[in-house]
Parts: structure tokens; C-alpha cells; sequence
């Protein structure tokens, strides 16, 4: 997802000689604010205003969207070709070594912060048996469990051994030898600074519970909730399913249930977009909780209904890039969705839904539960897997599906695929979705979209007109500063428009126009020369600005979110004038993530 692309459009409009200052916004990852203006003897000339808009290679945010083939023995194996160091992974799969619908149901989801910070839970259930052989596993020095069927057996597991420069090394400590396919996203770049996996016993009680311990504010966190009585590393019989994603500003979660050795089969499943957590417990709502902030340390929720007893809950926090969890609901019919509301461009995508219409309550009535979780990285990098447990009949259905040709499948069994989304795009608020299939039903998919930090800051007044300009004179665009520099004898304001904190370079070009034109220089002006000082309120003295040459310098540091900063430009001409062509400059400030 590299490479640049410039749009220029340039308009010719009649003025009397000024400077020129115009905001620019670069979408992805810096943002340019440009000043141009012409300077010339004449009376009346004509200016050239370009207005520019660069679209840079993405920020730092890396993202990748994967899959492996599990080898046949026990031992390290080597993940390549991620193109990065991960900071994070996350592993989902079923028990299927060929793409398409499977008999049976294995599915489960893991992921890592390190090799010493690691969780998974699965869950599986066998199809077409009188009496339903449902059951559960989880791990919290494993980020992979693959279970063979639903006594459960334990097929295979591995633990992260180590991030690699271009991925990771998964240990396999059991090994059935099948080649199991597992989906995974990759997590990096610099705008990553922390990351953290662990688990917390959740209280019995309802209301406020602070999770600390984590050794940062997160921007984002990801649950995995288990049935209550289940206990690490150990088979358990029946069991739970929950997945949730939260942000300071958005929440969503989902759970599957199924019970145990019943005669006839019972299931639950659970969607909720006003949680981050929700957990079942024998087909039945067992507990549920809401966010309420991020803390310096952690983070705290509310459980509005409390486990029965304590329950270790897994969580994978994130600190740095953009994040937002929303959802929406599958159209009608086949074609393009676009979905908006991000607030950003993402450069990465996890979906889950409960293959159901929005719905508050615990379905409990047949069909059936049923869960797809999917990802993308590109049109080209993207998966899912879906599974499924009839309801209310004897014997039972049970049916698995893992793809890496579509972002998520919705289907009520291995003969009814109800819909089925790939992906197309990532978009300046959000992203575009394919429905090659679609029902009519208006299913509800929740997602978390993630994306670089894009720096927003824009500049006023957007002109100064200088008039007439002479050979060997100084213009200030503000007044003439006393020094040291204050609000009043500025001109101009940056405003930090974004979510982060900034630093701003400031970089200038030579003029152009005539021949010859005027060359940007850093010491006293001479025929065809011109000196540009930028500074900012609270300078000291006129050395303390800075004097523009065509490389960018630092000029402005720390401006926080909404945050302000006055400041001001002197602009010193040259001996001599060859000509009186019009000349345009350029004025360039760059904000980035600080």
C-alpha cells in the first residue's frame, strides 16, 4: 500500500502584487500548508495560484492480512513475507485444511503481543451425532489451539516463539500433523508504540471494574470472553465463545454458545453494538459489560450483569495508530456497500457477526448459531471463516468454512449461503465491500477498522498582500516585532485540526517566473535573491527565526490537538530586479505525528 499520487490544479487570476499563503491538506500521512505569491515592480501583474494536494505513501499503521498452512510436525515454522516486524498478530481458524464448507465445527481465535503475552480459545462440536459432543479449550501461553473434535481432543497448539524482521515464528507443541489453514492479521510500524496482552478475573458484582497493569493508555482493546467455569489448558465439555472490540468512543461484541451431551441440541448466540463484552454460559446470557475509559494504566468497563463467579477475561491492548469500531447491516441485494463513518482512510479491517438481524436479546430459537469472522488487508488480501450449530434437532448439524477469496460469508449451512461480501477498497471514510451474494435479510456485521494517525492543521489569514514591492527592502506580513516576538505582531495562526500532537517543518522554494527568476538564498539578498524568515511567537530575537531554504527545518514543536500557534513571515528582497515578470514562491509547512 505504497507509492504517491499528486493532483495540481492552477488558476490564473489578475492581482495586484501579494503573497500568498493557502492551506493544503495531505490525507494520509503529513499535511502541507503552502504559501505563494509574486513579487514584481509593476503596478498591476498577474499571479499564478497553485493549489496542491499530495497523496503520500501511508504512515506508519502496518498492516497484513495472511495466511499459512500448518506444517506436519511439532517444531518452530517461520511466517514470511509480512514486509514487517509485527507488534501484534492475531490468529483465527477452523480445523479445515481445504477451502469451502466443511462437516463438523472447529473454529477459534488467539492472538500475541510477544512470546511471553499470549491467549486463544476454541471451541468445537461434532456433526451428525444423536447426543450433542460439544466443547472448549483455552490458553494463555498459546495463542493457537486446534481442536480435532468435540470431546474435545487438542489436535494441535502453538505458542509465538519470536516477531520476526519480515513476520513471525509460531512452536508448535502438539502437532495431529494435519494442514490446517490459519488466517492471520499482522500488526506494526512506528505508530505502534505499545502493545500488551493479558487477562483479568472478572468481579462478581456489577459495576465499575479498573483492568491496570498494562503500562499504557490503550486506543484500542480486544476481548475474549470463555464460559465461566472454564479453566486454562484444560478440555472443557460444552462451553462459550466471546469476541468484542473497544475504542474510547465505540464498543461492539458477539458471543456463541452450545451445550453439552443434550439429546437435543442447544444453542445460543449474542450480538451486541453497545458492549465490549458479552459472555454466555450453557446457551444462556451469563454477563455482559460496557465501556467506560481508558486510563493511564489500563482501562475500566462496567458490568451491567456480572459473572457468577470469577472468570478470567483475555484482552489485547494497542496504543498508537487510528482505530474505530462501527457497524452495519448486509444490503439486500448483490453489489458494492460502501460503509462510512470512520473519520479516517484504514489500512486494515476485522469483521465478526452472529449471521442475525439486530437484535438485543440472546437468540436462542432455531435455526441455528452461527458465527463469521473476517479481515482484509486489500482486494487481494483478505479471508474469513464461518461455523455453525443447528439448533433444537436430533442428530446434530454442525459445519465449518474458512475462504481467503472474500472478506466474510454469512450462511445458514453448507447448502445455504445467505451472503457473501469481498473486498474492494479502503476509502477516505471508510471502506467499500462486494456483495457477490445477498439475501434479503439485513444481517448485522460489527467491524474494527484500523488506520495511520493523519496529522490535520490548516493556516489564517490565507493572504497577504504586499503591494509594491522594491530592491533592498524588508516586508513584514504582521507588524514590525519588537521582539521578543508576541500574538499581536503575528500575522499568521497553524491550527492543529487533528486527534495528535504535532511538529511542524517549515521549507520554502525558489521563485519562479521570468528569466531569470529569484533564488531563495540565507544570507543578505543580492540581484535576483530573495531571504524568507519564518517565525513564531515567542522567538527572542529576529536570529532566533528561521531562514527558509528549499529543505524542510524544524519550526514548530508540540502543538497539541486543537491547539493554536501564532507566527510570522519577513521577507527581505533582493539588490536588484532583472525584470518584472511575475514571480511565485512557495511557502511549505509540514505537520506530523509527533
Amino acid at each position: 500500500m505504497r507509492g504517491s499520487v499528486v493532483k495540481r490544479l492552477l488558476l490564473v487570476i489578475p492581482v495586484v502584487l501579494a503573497l500568498i499563503l493557502v492551506s493544503l491538506f495531505m490525507p494520509v500521512r503529513r499535511v502541507s500548508i503552502e504559501g505563494i505569491g509574486t513579487l514584481s515592480f509593476k503596478t498591476a501583474v498577474t499571479l499564478s495560484i497553485g493549489t496542491e494536494a499530495a497523496y503520500a505513501s501511508p504512515a506508519s499503521l502496518d498492516v497484513k492480512k495472511g495466511t499459512f498452512t500448518r506444517q506436519a510436525s511439532t517444531g518452530n515454522q517461520p511466517v514470511t513475507g509480512v514486509g514487517f516486524q509485527p507488534k501484534a498478530v492475531i490468529f483465527f481458524w477452523t480445523n479445515q485444511t481445504a477451502e469451502g464448507f466443511s462437516a463438523g465445527l472447529s473454529y477459534g481465535v488467539g492472538f500475541a503481543a510477544s512470546a511471553t503475552q499470549e491467549f486463544a480459545l476454541s471451541m468445537a462440536a461434532d456433526d451428525n451425532v444423536a447426543t450433542t459432543n460439544d466443547g472448549s479449550r483455552r490458553s494463555n501461553s498459546n495463542s493457537i489451539i486446534i481442536l480435532s473434535n468435540g470431546t474435545p481432543t487438542l489436535g494441535a497448539q502453538a505458542d509465538v516463539a519470536s516477531f520476526d524482521a519480515d513476520g513471525f515464528t509460531v512452536n508448535w507443541t502438539t502437532n495431529n500433523g494435519a494442514a490446517t489453514i490459519i488466517h492471520y492479521i499482522a500488526l506494526g510500524g512506528s505508530d505502534i508504540t505499545n502493545t500488551y496482552a493479558g487477562t483479568f478475573n472478572s468481579t462478581i458484582v456489577t459495576g465499575n471494574q479498573i483492568v491496570s497493569g498494562v503500562g499504557f493508555q490503550p486506543s484500542f482493546v480486544m476481548f475474549l470472553a470463555p464460559e465461566r467455569a472454564m479453566t486454562l489448558d484444560t478440555n472443557y465439555a460444552g462451553g462459550a465463545f466471546g469476541i468484542g472490540f473497544m475504542t474510547s468512543a465505540q464498543q461492539g461484541a458477539m458471543a456463541f454458545g452450545i451445550r453439552d451431551n443434550q439429546a437435543t441440541a442447544t444453542t445460543a448466540d449474542w450480538q451486541r453494538t453497545d458492549h465490549c463484552i458479552v459472555a454466555l454460559r450453557r446457551a444462556a446470557a451469563e454477563a455482559s459489560a460496557t465501556f467506560v475509559s481508558m486510563d493511564a494504566d489500563g482501562f475500566t468497563i462496567n458490568w451491567d450483569n456480572a459473572y457468577g463467579g470469577a472468570t478470567a477475561i483475555s484482552f489485547l491492548a494497542i496504543k498508537g495508530g487510528w482505530h474505530f469500531v462501527g457497524n452495519f447491516t448486509q444490503p439486500g441485494s448483490t453489489g458494492q456497500q460502501p460503509v462510512t463513518g470512520t473519520g479516517f482512510q484504514p489500512n486494515g479491517l476485522m469483521m465478526f457477526s452472529f449471521n442475525d438481524v439486530a437484535n438485543i436479546a440472546v437468540v436462542t430459537v432455531t435455526p441455528a448459531a452461527k458465527i463469521s469472522i473476517g479481515a482484509a488487508q486489500s482486494s487481494t488480501a483478505r479471508g474469513t471463516i464461518w461455523g455453525h450449530h443447528a439448533d433444537g434437532i436430533t442428530p446434530t448439524d454442525t459445519n465449518s468454512l474458512t475462504k481467503t477469496t472474500c472478506a466474510i460469508s454469512l450462511a445458514t449451512g453448507p447448502t445455504t449461503l445467505n451472503a457473501e461480501a469481498d473486498f474492494v477498497s479502503f476509502d477516505s471514510n471508510g471502506f467499500t465491500l462486494n456483495w457477490t451474494s445477498a439475501d434479503a435479510t439485513a444481517r448485522q456485521i460489527i467491524y474494527w477498522a484500523m488506520g495511520s494517525v493523519v496529522p490535520s492543521i490548516s493556516n489564517a489569514p490565507t493572504s497577504w498582500s504586499l503591494g509594491i514591492v522594491q530592491p533592498s527592502t524588508s516586508y513584514w506580513s504582521g507588524l514590525v516585532p519588537t521582539f521578543p516576538l508576541d500574538d499581536t505582531e503575528c500575522n499568521f495562526t497553524v491550527t492543529n485540526n487533528g486527534t495528535v500532537t504535532v511538529n511542524i517543518t517549515v521549507k520554502g522554494t525558489n521563485f519562479t517566473g521570468g528569466s531569470p527568476g529569484w533564488t531563495l538564498v540565507t544570507s543578505s539578498p543580492i540581484a535576483d535573491e530573495v531571504r524568507i524568515k519564518a517565525g513564531k511567537s515567542g522567538d527572542l530575537l529576529e536570529t532566533n527565526m528561521v531562514i527558509l531554504t528549499t529543505s524542510e527545518q524544524s519550526f514548530i514543536t508540540g502543538l497539541t490537538a486543537t491547539g493554536t500557534k501564532k507566527w510570522e513571515i519577513k521577507m527581505e528582497t533582493g539588490s536588484s530586479f532583472s525584470n518584472g515578470d511575475p514571480k511565485t514562491g512557495i511557502i511549505t509547512l509540514t505537520a506530523t505525528a509527533a
